[in-house]
């Protein structure tokens, strides 16, 4: 079951305050220790709090321990352990901040050790979580991307902030530059479908002739419409200034058609002035946020809905025209192993006979892409279009 939005920011928070908090209770400064256990204290409440809304008890303005109780009550037969140790917790608090009371170091660090056991065992029990690997990704289909940023968020808790900007970078690659992309052009024989056709990038581009005299290594093959992608990151909610400060901030990457394989460029000046906590980890929020926004956007896009039907393909490679004509131009050609196509409607021909079917697709597989325009009846079994839910 995955959890709502705010439940998993909530967690986030909590789990944040608690780094913080474990920063302070570990540093040599008695005064960090100050610091330290009013962070570890609005961590654990910060973590009772996501628990009470998401059980939906607990009353505004409660105290930790309130909370705590209510929290354990609404899981019966089960319930909270450390409630001890959450007392304790709070009267340290209490002395420190309202008293100003330094808190015994020993002391301290028994706290630190009991109360990341509780955050565990909260998660746990409450959310059936793990509380210090949840985040917003699990709002995330599977698919490469969540995946790529799965890799992201490990390498920015193990403290490898570089490899942190290469696998964000890689997430806006696979959503946003790939469809840039004009490597499929080197070979004219295979520039006519797929995903080749379907390039957003710059007419005067799609040629062979313009990447030889312009492509100097694999990360020229990425030639953007700002003006398009500016407008297409609007469309989605996604604030062109973040995307751009995410592109500024990483190193490129690429990989070719029909390749898993990544390369990186190695950007001496981003490797030198990026390798940072701060800058890694703006670069992961943003980068996940930018991540929820496109795939909600597509997901409503591909919602089946009404009047959403998909044909059958007899074969693979069934040419799609841009007009109901089998003189006009193609748009694509479908992939090898595309067996199914979502179409919208059926006509007669433009100059020709038919019926011809309206396609628009997108395809989940990274090899198709998105596919628009007609398909002629004798490439497809058209006798019962499906519906989605057949």
């Amino acid at each position: 079951m995955t959890l709502p939005e705010p439940t998993i920011t909530q967690l986030m928070v909590a789990r944040h305050l608690f780094y913080i908090a474990k920063q302070n209770i570990e540093a040599s400064q008695a005064l960090r220790l100050f610091a330290g256990i009013n962070l570890l204290h609005d961590a654990v409440e910060a973590a009772l709090w996501a628990a009470a809304t998401y059980k939906n008890v607990g009353r505004d303005r409660s105290e930790i321990l309130q909370l705590y109780d209510d929290v354990s009550k609404s899981l019966i037969p089960q319930s909270l352990s450390f409630r001890p140790t959450v007392v304790q917790l709070n009267r340290v608090r209490v002395n420190s901040k309202h008293y100003g009371i330094c808190p015994d170091r020993k002391e301290t660090v028994r706290l630190l050790t009991s109360m990341t056991e509780f955050l565990r065992e909260t998660a746990r029990t409450v959310f059936d979580v793990n509380f210090w690997t949840v985040s917003l990704l699990d709002l995330l289909p599977e698919s490469e991307q969540k995946q790529v940023l799965a890799n992201a968020q490990q390498s920015f808790d193990q403290g490898d902030h570089l490899q942190t900007l290469i696998e964000c970078r890689k997430v806006i690659y696979l959503a946003f530059e790939s469809w840039y992309a004009i490597d499929k052009f080197r070979d004219p024989s295979k520039a006519g479908g797929g995903l080749g056709a379907f390039t957003k990038a710059p007419s005067y581009c799609r040629n062979l002739q313009w990447i030889r005299e312009h492509v100097a290594d694999p990360f020229d093959y990425i030639v953007l419409d700002h003006d398009g992608l500016d407008q297409e990151l609007l469309t989605q909610g996604v604030n062109p200034a973040t995307f751009w400060n995410i592109c500024r901030g990483t190193p490129a990457v690429f990989r070719y058609d029909g390749s898993k394989e990544w390369l990186v460029k190695r950007e001496l000046n981003k490797e030198a002035s990026g390798d940072t906590e701060e800058h890694a980890a703006y670069i992961l929020e943003q980068t996940i946020d930018i991540a929820l926004r496109h795939e909600d956007y597509w997901r409503q896009v591909r919602s089946p809905g009404r009047g959403y039907f998909s044909v059958r393909l007899k074969r693979n490679g069934v040419n799609v025209y841009t007009k109901a004509d089998r003189g006009s131009a193609l748009s694509a050609v479908t992939r090898e192993g595309l067996c199914e196509i979502g179409v919208t409607e059926s006509t007669v021909g433009l100059n020709d006979e038919g019926p011809y079917w309206k396609v628009v697709h997108a395809d989940t597989d990274p090899l198709g892409g998105l596919y628009f325009g007609y398909v002629h009846n004798e490439d497809v079994d058209w006798s019962k279009p499906k519906t989605p839910k057949e």
